[in-house]
């Protein structure tokens, strides 16, 4: 087994490389590496430096020499080394770096500005940044030369969202009491009228079925409105911006990305901001899909017929929503949204939340969960 690469990348691409090249076993190789006291992911991740000492052990698991590691690791070190010196200030202007210390990730008065947002991503330098972010990544950005300002504050939101729960221990993903959850308890929660009421019972029933939800608003230039995926253990996430500050807009796009994680699991990633996302067909077939999901849940089938017919009579608004277990906003939402009635028409029905209340209710929820 012999495989020397001579084009420039990061020493762990070529290790991830030869192990696809050669169709190596992972389990057999982590339990390999564990003997030497290092763990295969910490390699892939590039946690792990590449010095004589590591080439060794490298050398004898791919069968290559010491030199071709540690020539690789000098070359990649010179390469991140010019990245950094030429792009560092491009790039950190590109970042909503006012929110993301609001949020208490870095510290904007830091001397070292660079550093607090290359640990708060996670990554050493600019180029490993690049390469977890953009390359390596399920976003499907549309081309554009240098940092652009949008797609940085999207990747910054989706970390914050991610880091917001990462002290969580979630259990096994089980996904018909998740669906089951959908239909009953979650949805009875769009009749309650604040944050501080259906947020902390929300994230305790995503939780005790193994969806991960996070909420964090979006910063500047980053117009989304949710994002599902799953982790590599098996379990959704669902990160929700709350971007609208009202009850229709709230439930129906948690439902959407609900739809998502029930119709399309483990696929791509599903990101509703259609300015900086490339859909193709198939997307949009799982988009509608997504939608229609929503829909059956927040009105059942069999009561179609009833809403179309309700006119924007405000009495019949009442008892419809009633009668389908939902707020009266999420029936406007859709009376609006099927062009029924004039999207200026009845918004006063529409519930209008506090972000300071959304905020604090799910942080002090996701503090009780870690908690435990």
């Amino acid at each position: 087994m012999s495989f020397n690469p001579n084009w420039v990348s990061s020493p762990y691409n070529t290790i991830n490389e030869i192990i696809t090249y050669n169709n190596m076993d992972k389990k057999q190789l982590d339990e390999s590496f564990k003997e030497k006291e290092i763990h295969l992911d910490d390699l892939l991740d590039g946690k792990v430096y590449i010095n004589k000492k590591v080439a060794s052990i490298l050398s004898m698991v791919f069968n290559n020499s010491e030199e071709f590691w540690i020539n690789k690791q000098q070359i990649y070190d010179k390469r991140v080394e010019q990245l950094d010196s030429k792009e560092k200030d491009d790039w950190i202007k590109s970042l909503p770096i006012k929110e993301i210390s609001e949020e208490g990730f870095i510290n904007s008065k830091s001397n070292n500005l660079y550093k607090e947002c290359l640990n708060f991503f996670g990554v050493s330098n600019i180029f490993d940044w690049k390469v977890k972010y953009i390359h390596n990544s399920n976003l499907s950005f549309r081309k554009s030369e240098g940092f652009d300002s949008t797609k940085s504050s999207v990747i910054s939101w989706l970390r914050m969202g991610e880091l917001h729960i990462k002290n969580v221990k979630y259990p096994k993903y089980d996904r018909e009491k998740f669906e089951y959850l959908l239909e009953n308890d979650i949805k009875n929660l769009t009749r309650k009228s604040s944050p501080i009421l259906f947020i902390p019972k929300l994230i305790e029933l995503c939780y005790n079925c193994g969806v991960k939800l996070s909420i964090q608003k979006a910063p500047k230039n980053c117009k989304v409105y949710g994002v599902t995926k799953f982790s590599p253990e098996g379990n959704p996430l669902m990160i929700l911006s709350f971007r609208y500050l009202s009850d229709d807009q709230f439930w129906f796009t948690l439902f959407h990305e609900a739809g998502h994680i029930i119709l399309h699991e483990k696929k791509l990633l599903n990101f509703e901001e259609e300015s900086i996302i490339e859909y193709n067909e198939k997307f949009t077939q799982e988009e509608e899909e997504a939608n229609l999901f929503a829909e059956e849940i927040l009105i059942p089938f069999q009561l179609k017929n009833k809403l179309t017919s309700l006119n924007g009579n405000k009495k019949r608004l009442i008892a419809f929503s009633m009668e389908a277990n939902v707020s009266p906003g999420i029936v406007v939402g859709q009376l609006q949204n099927k062009k029924i009635i004039s999207h200026s028409y009845l918004n006063a029905y529409k519930r209008r939340f506090n972000r300071e209340e959304i905020n604090s209710s799910f942080k002090e929820a996701i503090q009780t969960l870690a908690s435990k």
